[in-house]
């Protein structure tokens, strides 16, 4: 066959792309380099050989060459002769590039190489300008550049095979660039040298023993031996505790909002199974599908009578989940339908089910302590979610600010006239609930202050767990008594 096929989705594609083995390239070097919004290589390289030339496919940037800034758009090509320093930054649109050089006689030099030529030579102390100043930055290529000179001393024939014009062994993978702040030069190890992730600088054998993994924090490709995740600073990504089923996330913010409305769904319904009686078919809105006290005790519902005289501690979670009537739950529902994926946005998935979660159990808490007998529902999960938009409101200000806090500020003052004019609504649990949630969105930090980080995660799936585990022990409750009431 006289031609070879495949297809990238240019959409998904990592930093840094090669498909020599997929077109089974022989005299093209060809890569595909993707740089997320604002970001760029972190150090310059340049070529013993390769004249290369840079394609705009999409977006926009810039492309240093020796000292001249390049402006970069769709539809742009530039050609880089081989001893030119270079590197490439992306703007708020992001760059996508086709990289393209020819292949000069006798490379690769390693014909394991991930790349069709490995002449390139990096140059960890030239911090291209974006970066200049940037401490992390200099720090992050310091250890590139110590871990590299190592190798050299236990290889000192690299050196001779470089020549003089390389300071450095002449070339390391970069298999692994996902690094929002690294370098995606074409390079490659050569001879039968070790391999190096340039993200991190950890030794990557000779065989590919280091395989990639979905960082457990962040969700994007690191190598498993490396020592810090270079997209959220994660230590030993790769730990195999890090990566058990219970820290791999709650899954997607649609999702997880689709599931908390399920499981409402499911526990209200089942509480309507173990207590039917003919009441629950009572055409006054306030009674139709009512489910009986007696079912709601035994699958949770909490208070100073659960907690203080049969020591229920795990209604403190199961309470959350369920509902006194249609109207109950049709309302809760469709206000955390609107006010989930707004706390997603602004705090992050992980914690919007901390918030969820510890904002509910606080405001049975407050209400116990009120004395409150009996409570349940996710009213007071919901205040809580207010009260972390309250805060987010008030605390970031602006337009956008000050406008969602006044807009979330009717629901509170709503919510509150409502309780005050219609009997039996816990005001307690409610006001517990948005001041837990006040002081969590205070501790826990919204995005555009702090990025969600593994410990967040850790805590998110352990309120899932812990939420879990309380709704399986009420499920199990209303199956004992569904058996034993026969």
């Amino acid at each position: 066959m006289n031609y070879t096929k495949c297809h990238f989705d240019f959409a998904s594609l990592p930093w840094l792309t090669s498909p020599r083995h997929q077109l089974d390239l022989q005299g093209v070097a060809l890569g595909l380099i993707k740089l997320p919004p604002d970001e760029g290589y972190t150090f310059t390289h340049r070529h013993r050989k390769q004249e290369e030339v840079y394609l705009v496919i999409e977006g926009s940037g810039l492309l240093l060459v020796d000292d001249e800034l390049l402006e970069l758009q769709k539809g742009d090509a530039v050609r880089v002769s081989p001893a030119a320093r270079r590197a490439l930054k992306a703007h708020r649109d992001g760059l996508l590039v086709i990289c393209a050089g020819g292949v000069a006689q006798g490379y690769p030099e390693n014909p394991n190489s991930r790349y069709l030529i490995d002449d390139g030579i990096p140059d960890y102390d030239d911090i291209p300008p974006w970066y200049t100043g940037n401490a992390e930055i200099a720090e992050r290529n310091g250890r590139l550049k110590e871990r590299m000179q190592k190798t050299q001393i236990k290889k000192p024939r690299t050196i001779l095979e470089a020549g003089p014009v390389a300071p450095l062994p002449r070339v390391f993978s970069t298999e692994w660039l996902q690094d929002t702040r690294v370098s995606a030069a074409l390079l490659s190890s050569p001879g039968p040298a070790p391999e190096f992730n340039p993200v991190n600088g950890e030794r990557m054998s000779a065989n590919n023993s280091s395989r990639a993994l979905l960082c457990p924090n962040c969700r994007k490709l690191v190598s498993s031996s490396a020592s810090h995740c270079p997209h959220c600073g994660l230590k030993t990504p790769g730990a195999r505790w890090k990566n058990i089923f219970l820290f791999s996330g709650p899954g997607g913010p649609k999702r997880m909002v689709a599931a908390i409305i399920g499981i409402n769904i499911f526990m209200f319904v089942l509480s309507l199974v173990i207590g039917f009686r003919p009441a629950n078919l009572s055409f006054s809105p306030l009674a139709f599908l009512s489910p009986s006290s007696q079912s709601l005790l035994i699958l949770g519902s909490t208070g100073t009578i659960p907690l203080l005289q049969l020591d229920r501690w795990w209604s403190l979670l199961a309470a959350g989940y369920l509902h006194g009537g249609l109207l109950h739950i049709l309302f809760n529902m469709l206000a955390f339908r609107q006010l989930g994926p707004l706390v997603i946005l602004e705090y992050g998935l992980n914690r919007m089910i901390v918030l969820y979660t510890l904002g509910s159990v606080g405001g049975f808490i407050l209400s116990t302590l009120a004395g409150v007998p009996f409570t349940l529902g996710a009213s007071a999960a919901i205040c809580s979610l207010i009260g972390a938009l309250l805060f987010y409101g008030k605390s970031r200000g602006g337009i956008y600010g000050d406008a969602l806090f006044s807009q979330i500020g009717g629901w509170a003052l709503g919510i509150f006239l409502f309780g005050f004019l219609v009997p039996g609504i816990n005001n307690w649990a409610h006001g517990g609930g948005m001041l837990v949630g006040a002081m969590l969105g205070y501790l826990l930090g919204y995005r555009e202050r702090k990025e969600e980080t593994f410990n967040h995660k850790v805590l998110a799936m352990t309120c899932v767990a812990a939420t879990l585990l309380a709704l399986l022990w009420s499920c199990l409750n209303g199956v004992a008594f569904v058996f034993l009431s026969r």
